[in-house]
C-alpha cells in the first residue's frame, strides 16, 4: 500500500491495515501547501509541532476525567501520546511479536529501543514460570 511503502521510506512505523485507505484518502485529498493529518486542530489543520499535538492530547484527556497516573518509578504524570505508543509495542511483545516486528510498528530504528518491551514482557513471563515450580515443588513436598 501506498501509505505503508511512505512510512517506511520515511521511518515511521506501519498503519494498522484499518488505517491504510483512510490514510491514502488523507494523501489523496490534501491539497497544495496542506500537510495531511489524521488528527487536526479546531479549523482542521494538521497540528503545527508535535509539541502542540502533545499539549492538546494532555488537555483531552484532562476533559475526559482520566487522572494522572503513579509511575512505576514513584513518578506521577498526565497521559501522553507517546503512552499509547508504548502501550501498543507492550502488547505487541504480550503477543509474541518479534523485535523487528515490533520496530515496524512503533518507527523505532534500533533493536535496543524495542528490547526493553521484549525484556519486560519476558522477566514477566519467567517471573510467573519460577513461582508456578515453586508451587508445584510445595505441592508435591506436602503429598
Amino acid at each position: 500500500m501506498a501509505a505503508q511503502q511512505d512510512n517506511a521510506q520515511h521511518g515511521q512505523g506501519a498503519l494498522n491495515p484499518h488505517l491504510a485507505g483512510a490514510a491514502e484518502s488523507v494523501g489523496r485529498d490534501a491539497g497544495a501547501g496542506h500537510r495531511p493529518g489524521f488528527i487536526g486542530d479546531r479549523s482542521s489543520q494538521a497540528f503545527a509541532s508535535a509539541a502542540a499535538f502533545e499539549n492538546k492530547f494532555g488537555d483531552w484527556c484532562k476533559q475526559a476525567g482520566l487522572e494522572p497516573v503513579l509511575c512505576a518509578d514513584g513518578q506521577v504524570r498526565s497521559y501522553r501520546a507517546h503512552g499509547l505508543r508504548k502501550a501498543a509495542c507492550k502488547a505487541l511483545a504480550h503477543a509474541g511479536c518479534t523485535g523487528p516486528e515490533i520496530m515496524a510498528v512503533g518507527g523505532h530504528r534500533s533493536l535496543a529501543q524495542v528490547q526493553v518491551y521484549i525484556d519486560g514482557v519476558e522477566q514477566g513471563r519467567m517471573a510467573e514460570a519460577a513461582m508456578e515450580k515453586l508451587a508445584a515443588r510445595k505441592r508435591t513436598a506436602s503429598d
